[in-house]
């Protein structure tokens, strides 16, 4: 494959295989722009997962949903499944290898970095204090 389907493989594996043993969801892969429709198991399980929050961490959990474009990515973060950094860097790779290829625009990409970092940071900090941890 290209290198970004390398990249994404290399990436997103561990999150999905965490997903589908620890959590007994198992999503389908979409490598289209197109989106697949989920199998409604995964939709229920989901959405039991989602009411079984309370405010506060269905607050952080979509600021941060928001923050990396992915729900499953942020619930991997806020049970301490992905780390900060592996996060941002996550939901960058795609504009990380555009600037590999192309080079940084400062004051634009390193200030989108800068920011991420923040919006990542932020509420999974703010869900490890609540929580005690």
């Amino acid at each position: 494959g290209t290198p970004l389907a390398q990249a994404h493989e290399k990436g997103w594996k561990p999150i999905l295989d965490w997903f589908r043993d620890e959590k007994g969801i198992h999503l389908i892969k979409n490598e289209s722009f197109i989106p697949k429709d989920q199998p409604s198991e995964c939709i229920d399980a989901l959405r039991s997962h989602l009411y079984s929050l309370d405010v506060y961490e269905f607050t952080s959990l979509h600021v941060l949903s928001t923050a990396v474009k992915s729900l499953l990515l942020a619930m991997a973060v806020l049970e301490g499944k992905v780390g900060i950094q592996e996060a941002v860097d996550l939901s960058r790779l795609e504009e990380e290898m555009q600037i590999e290829d192309w080079g940084m625009v400062e004051g634009g990409h390193d200030i989108d970095r800068a920011d991420a970092k923040v919006r990542v940071a932020a509420p999974t900090v703010f869900m490890r204090l609540y929580r005690g941890a």
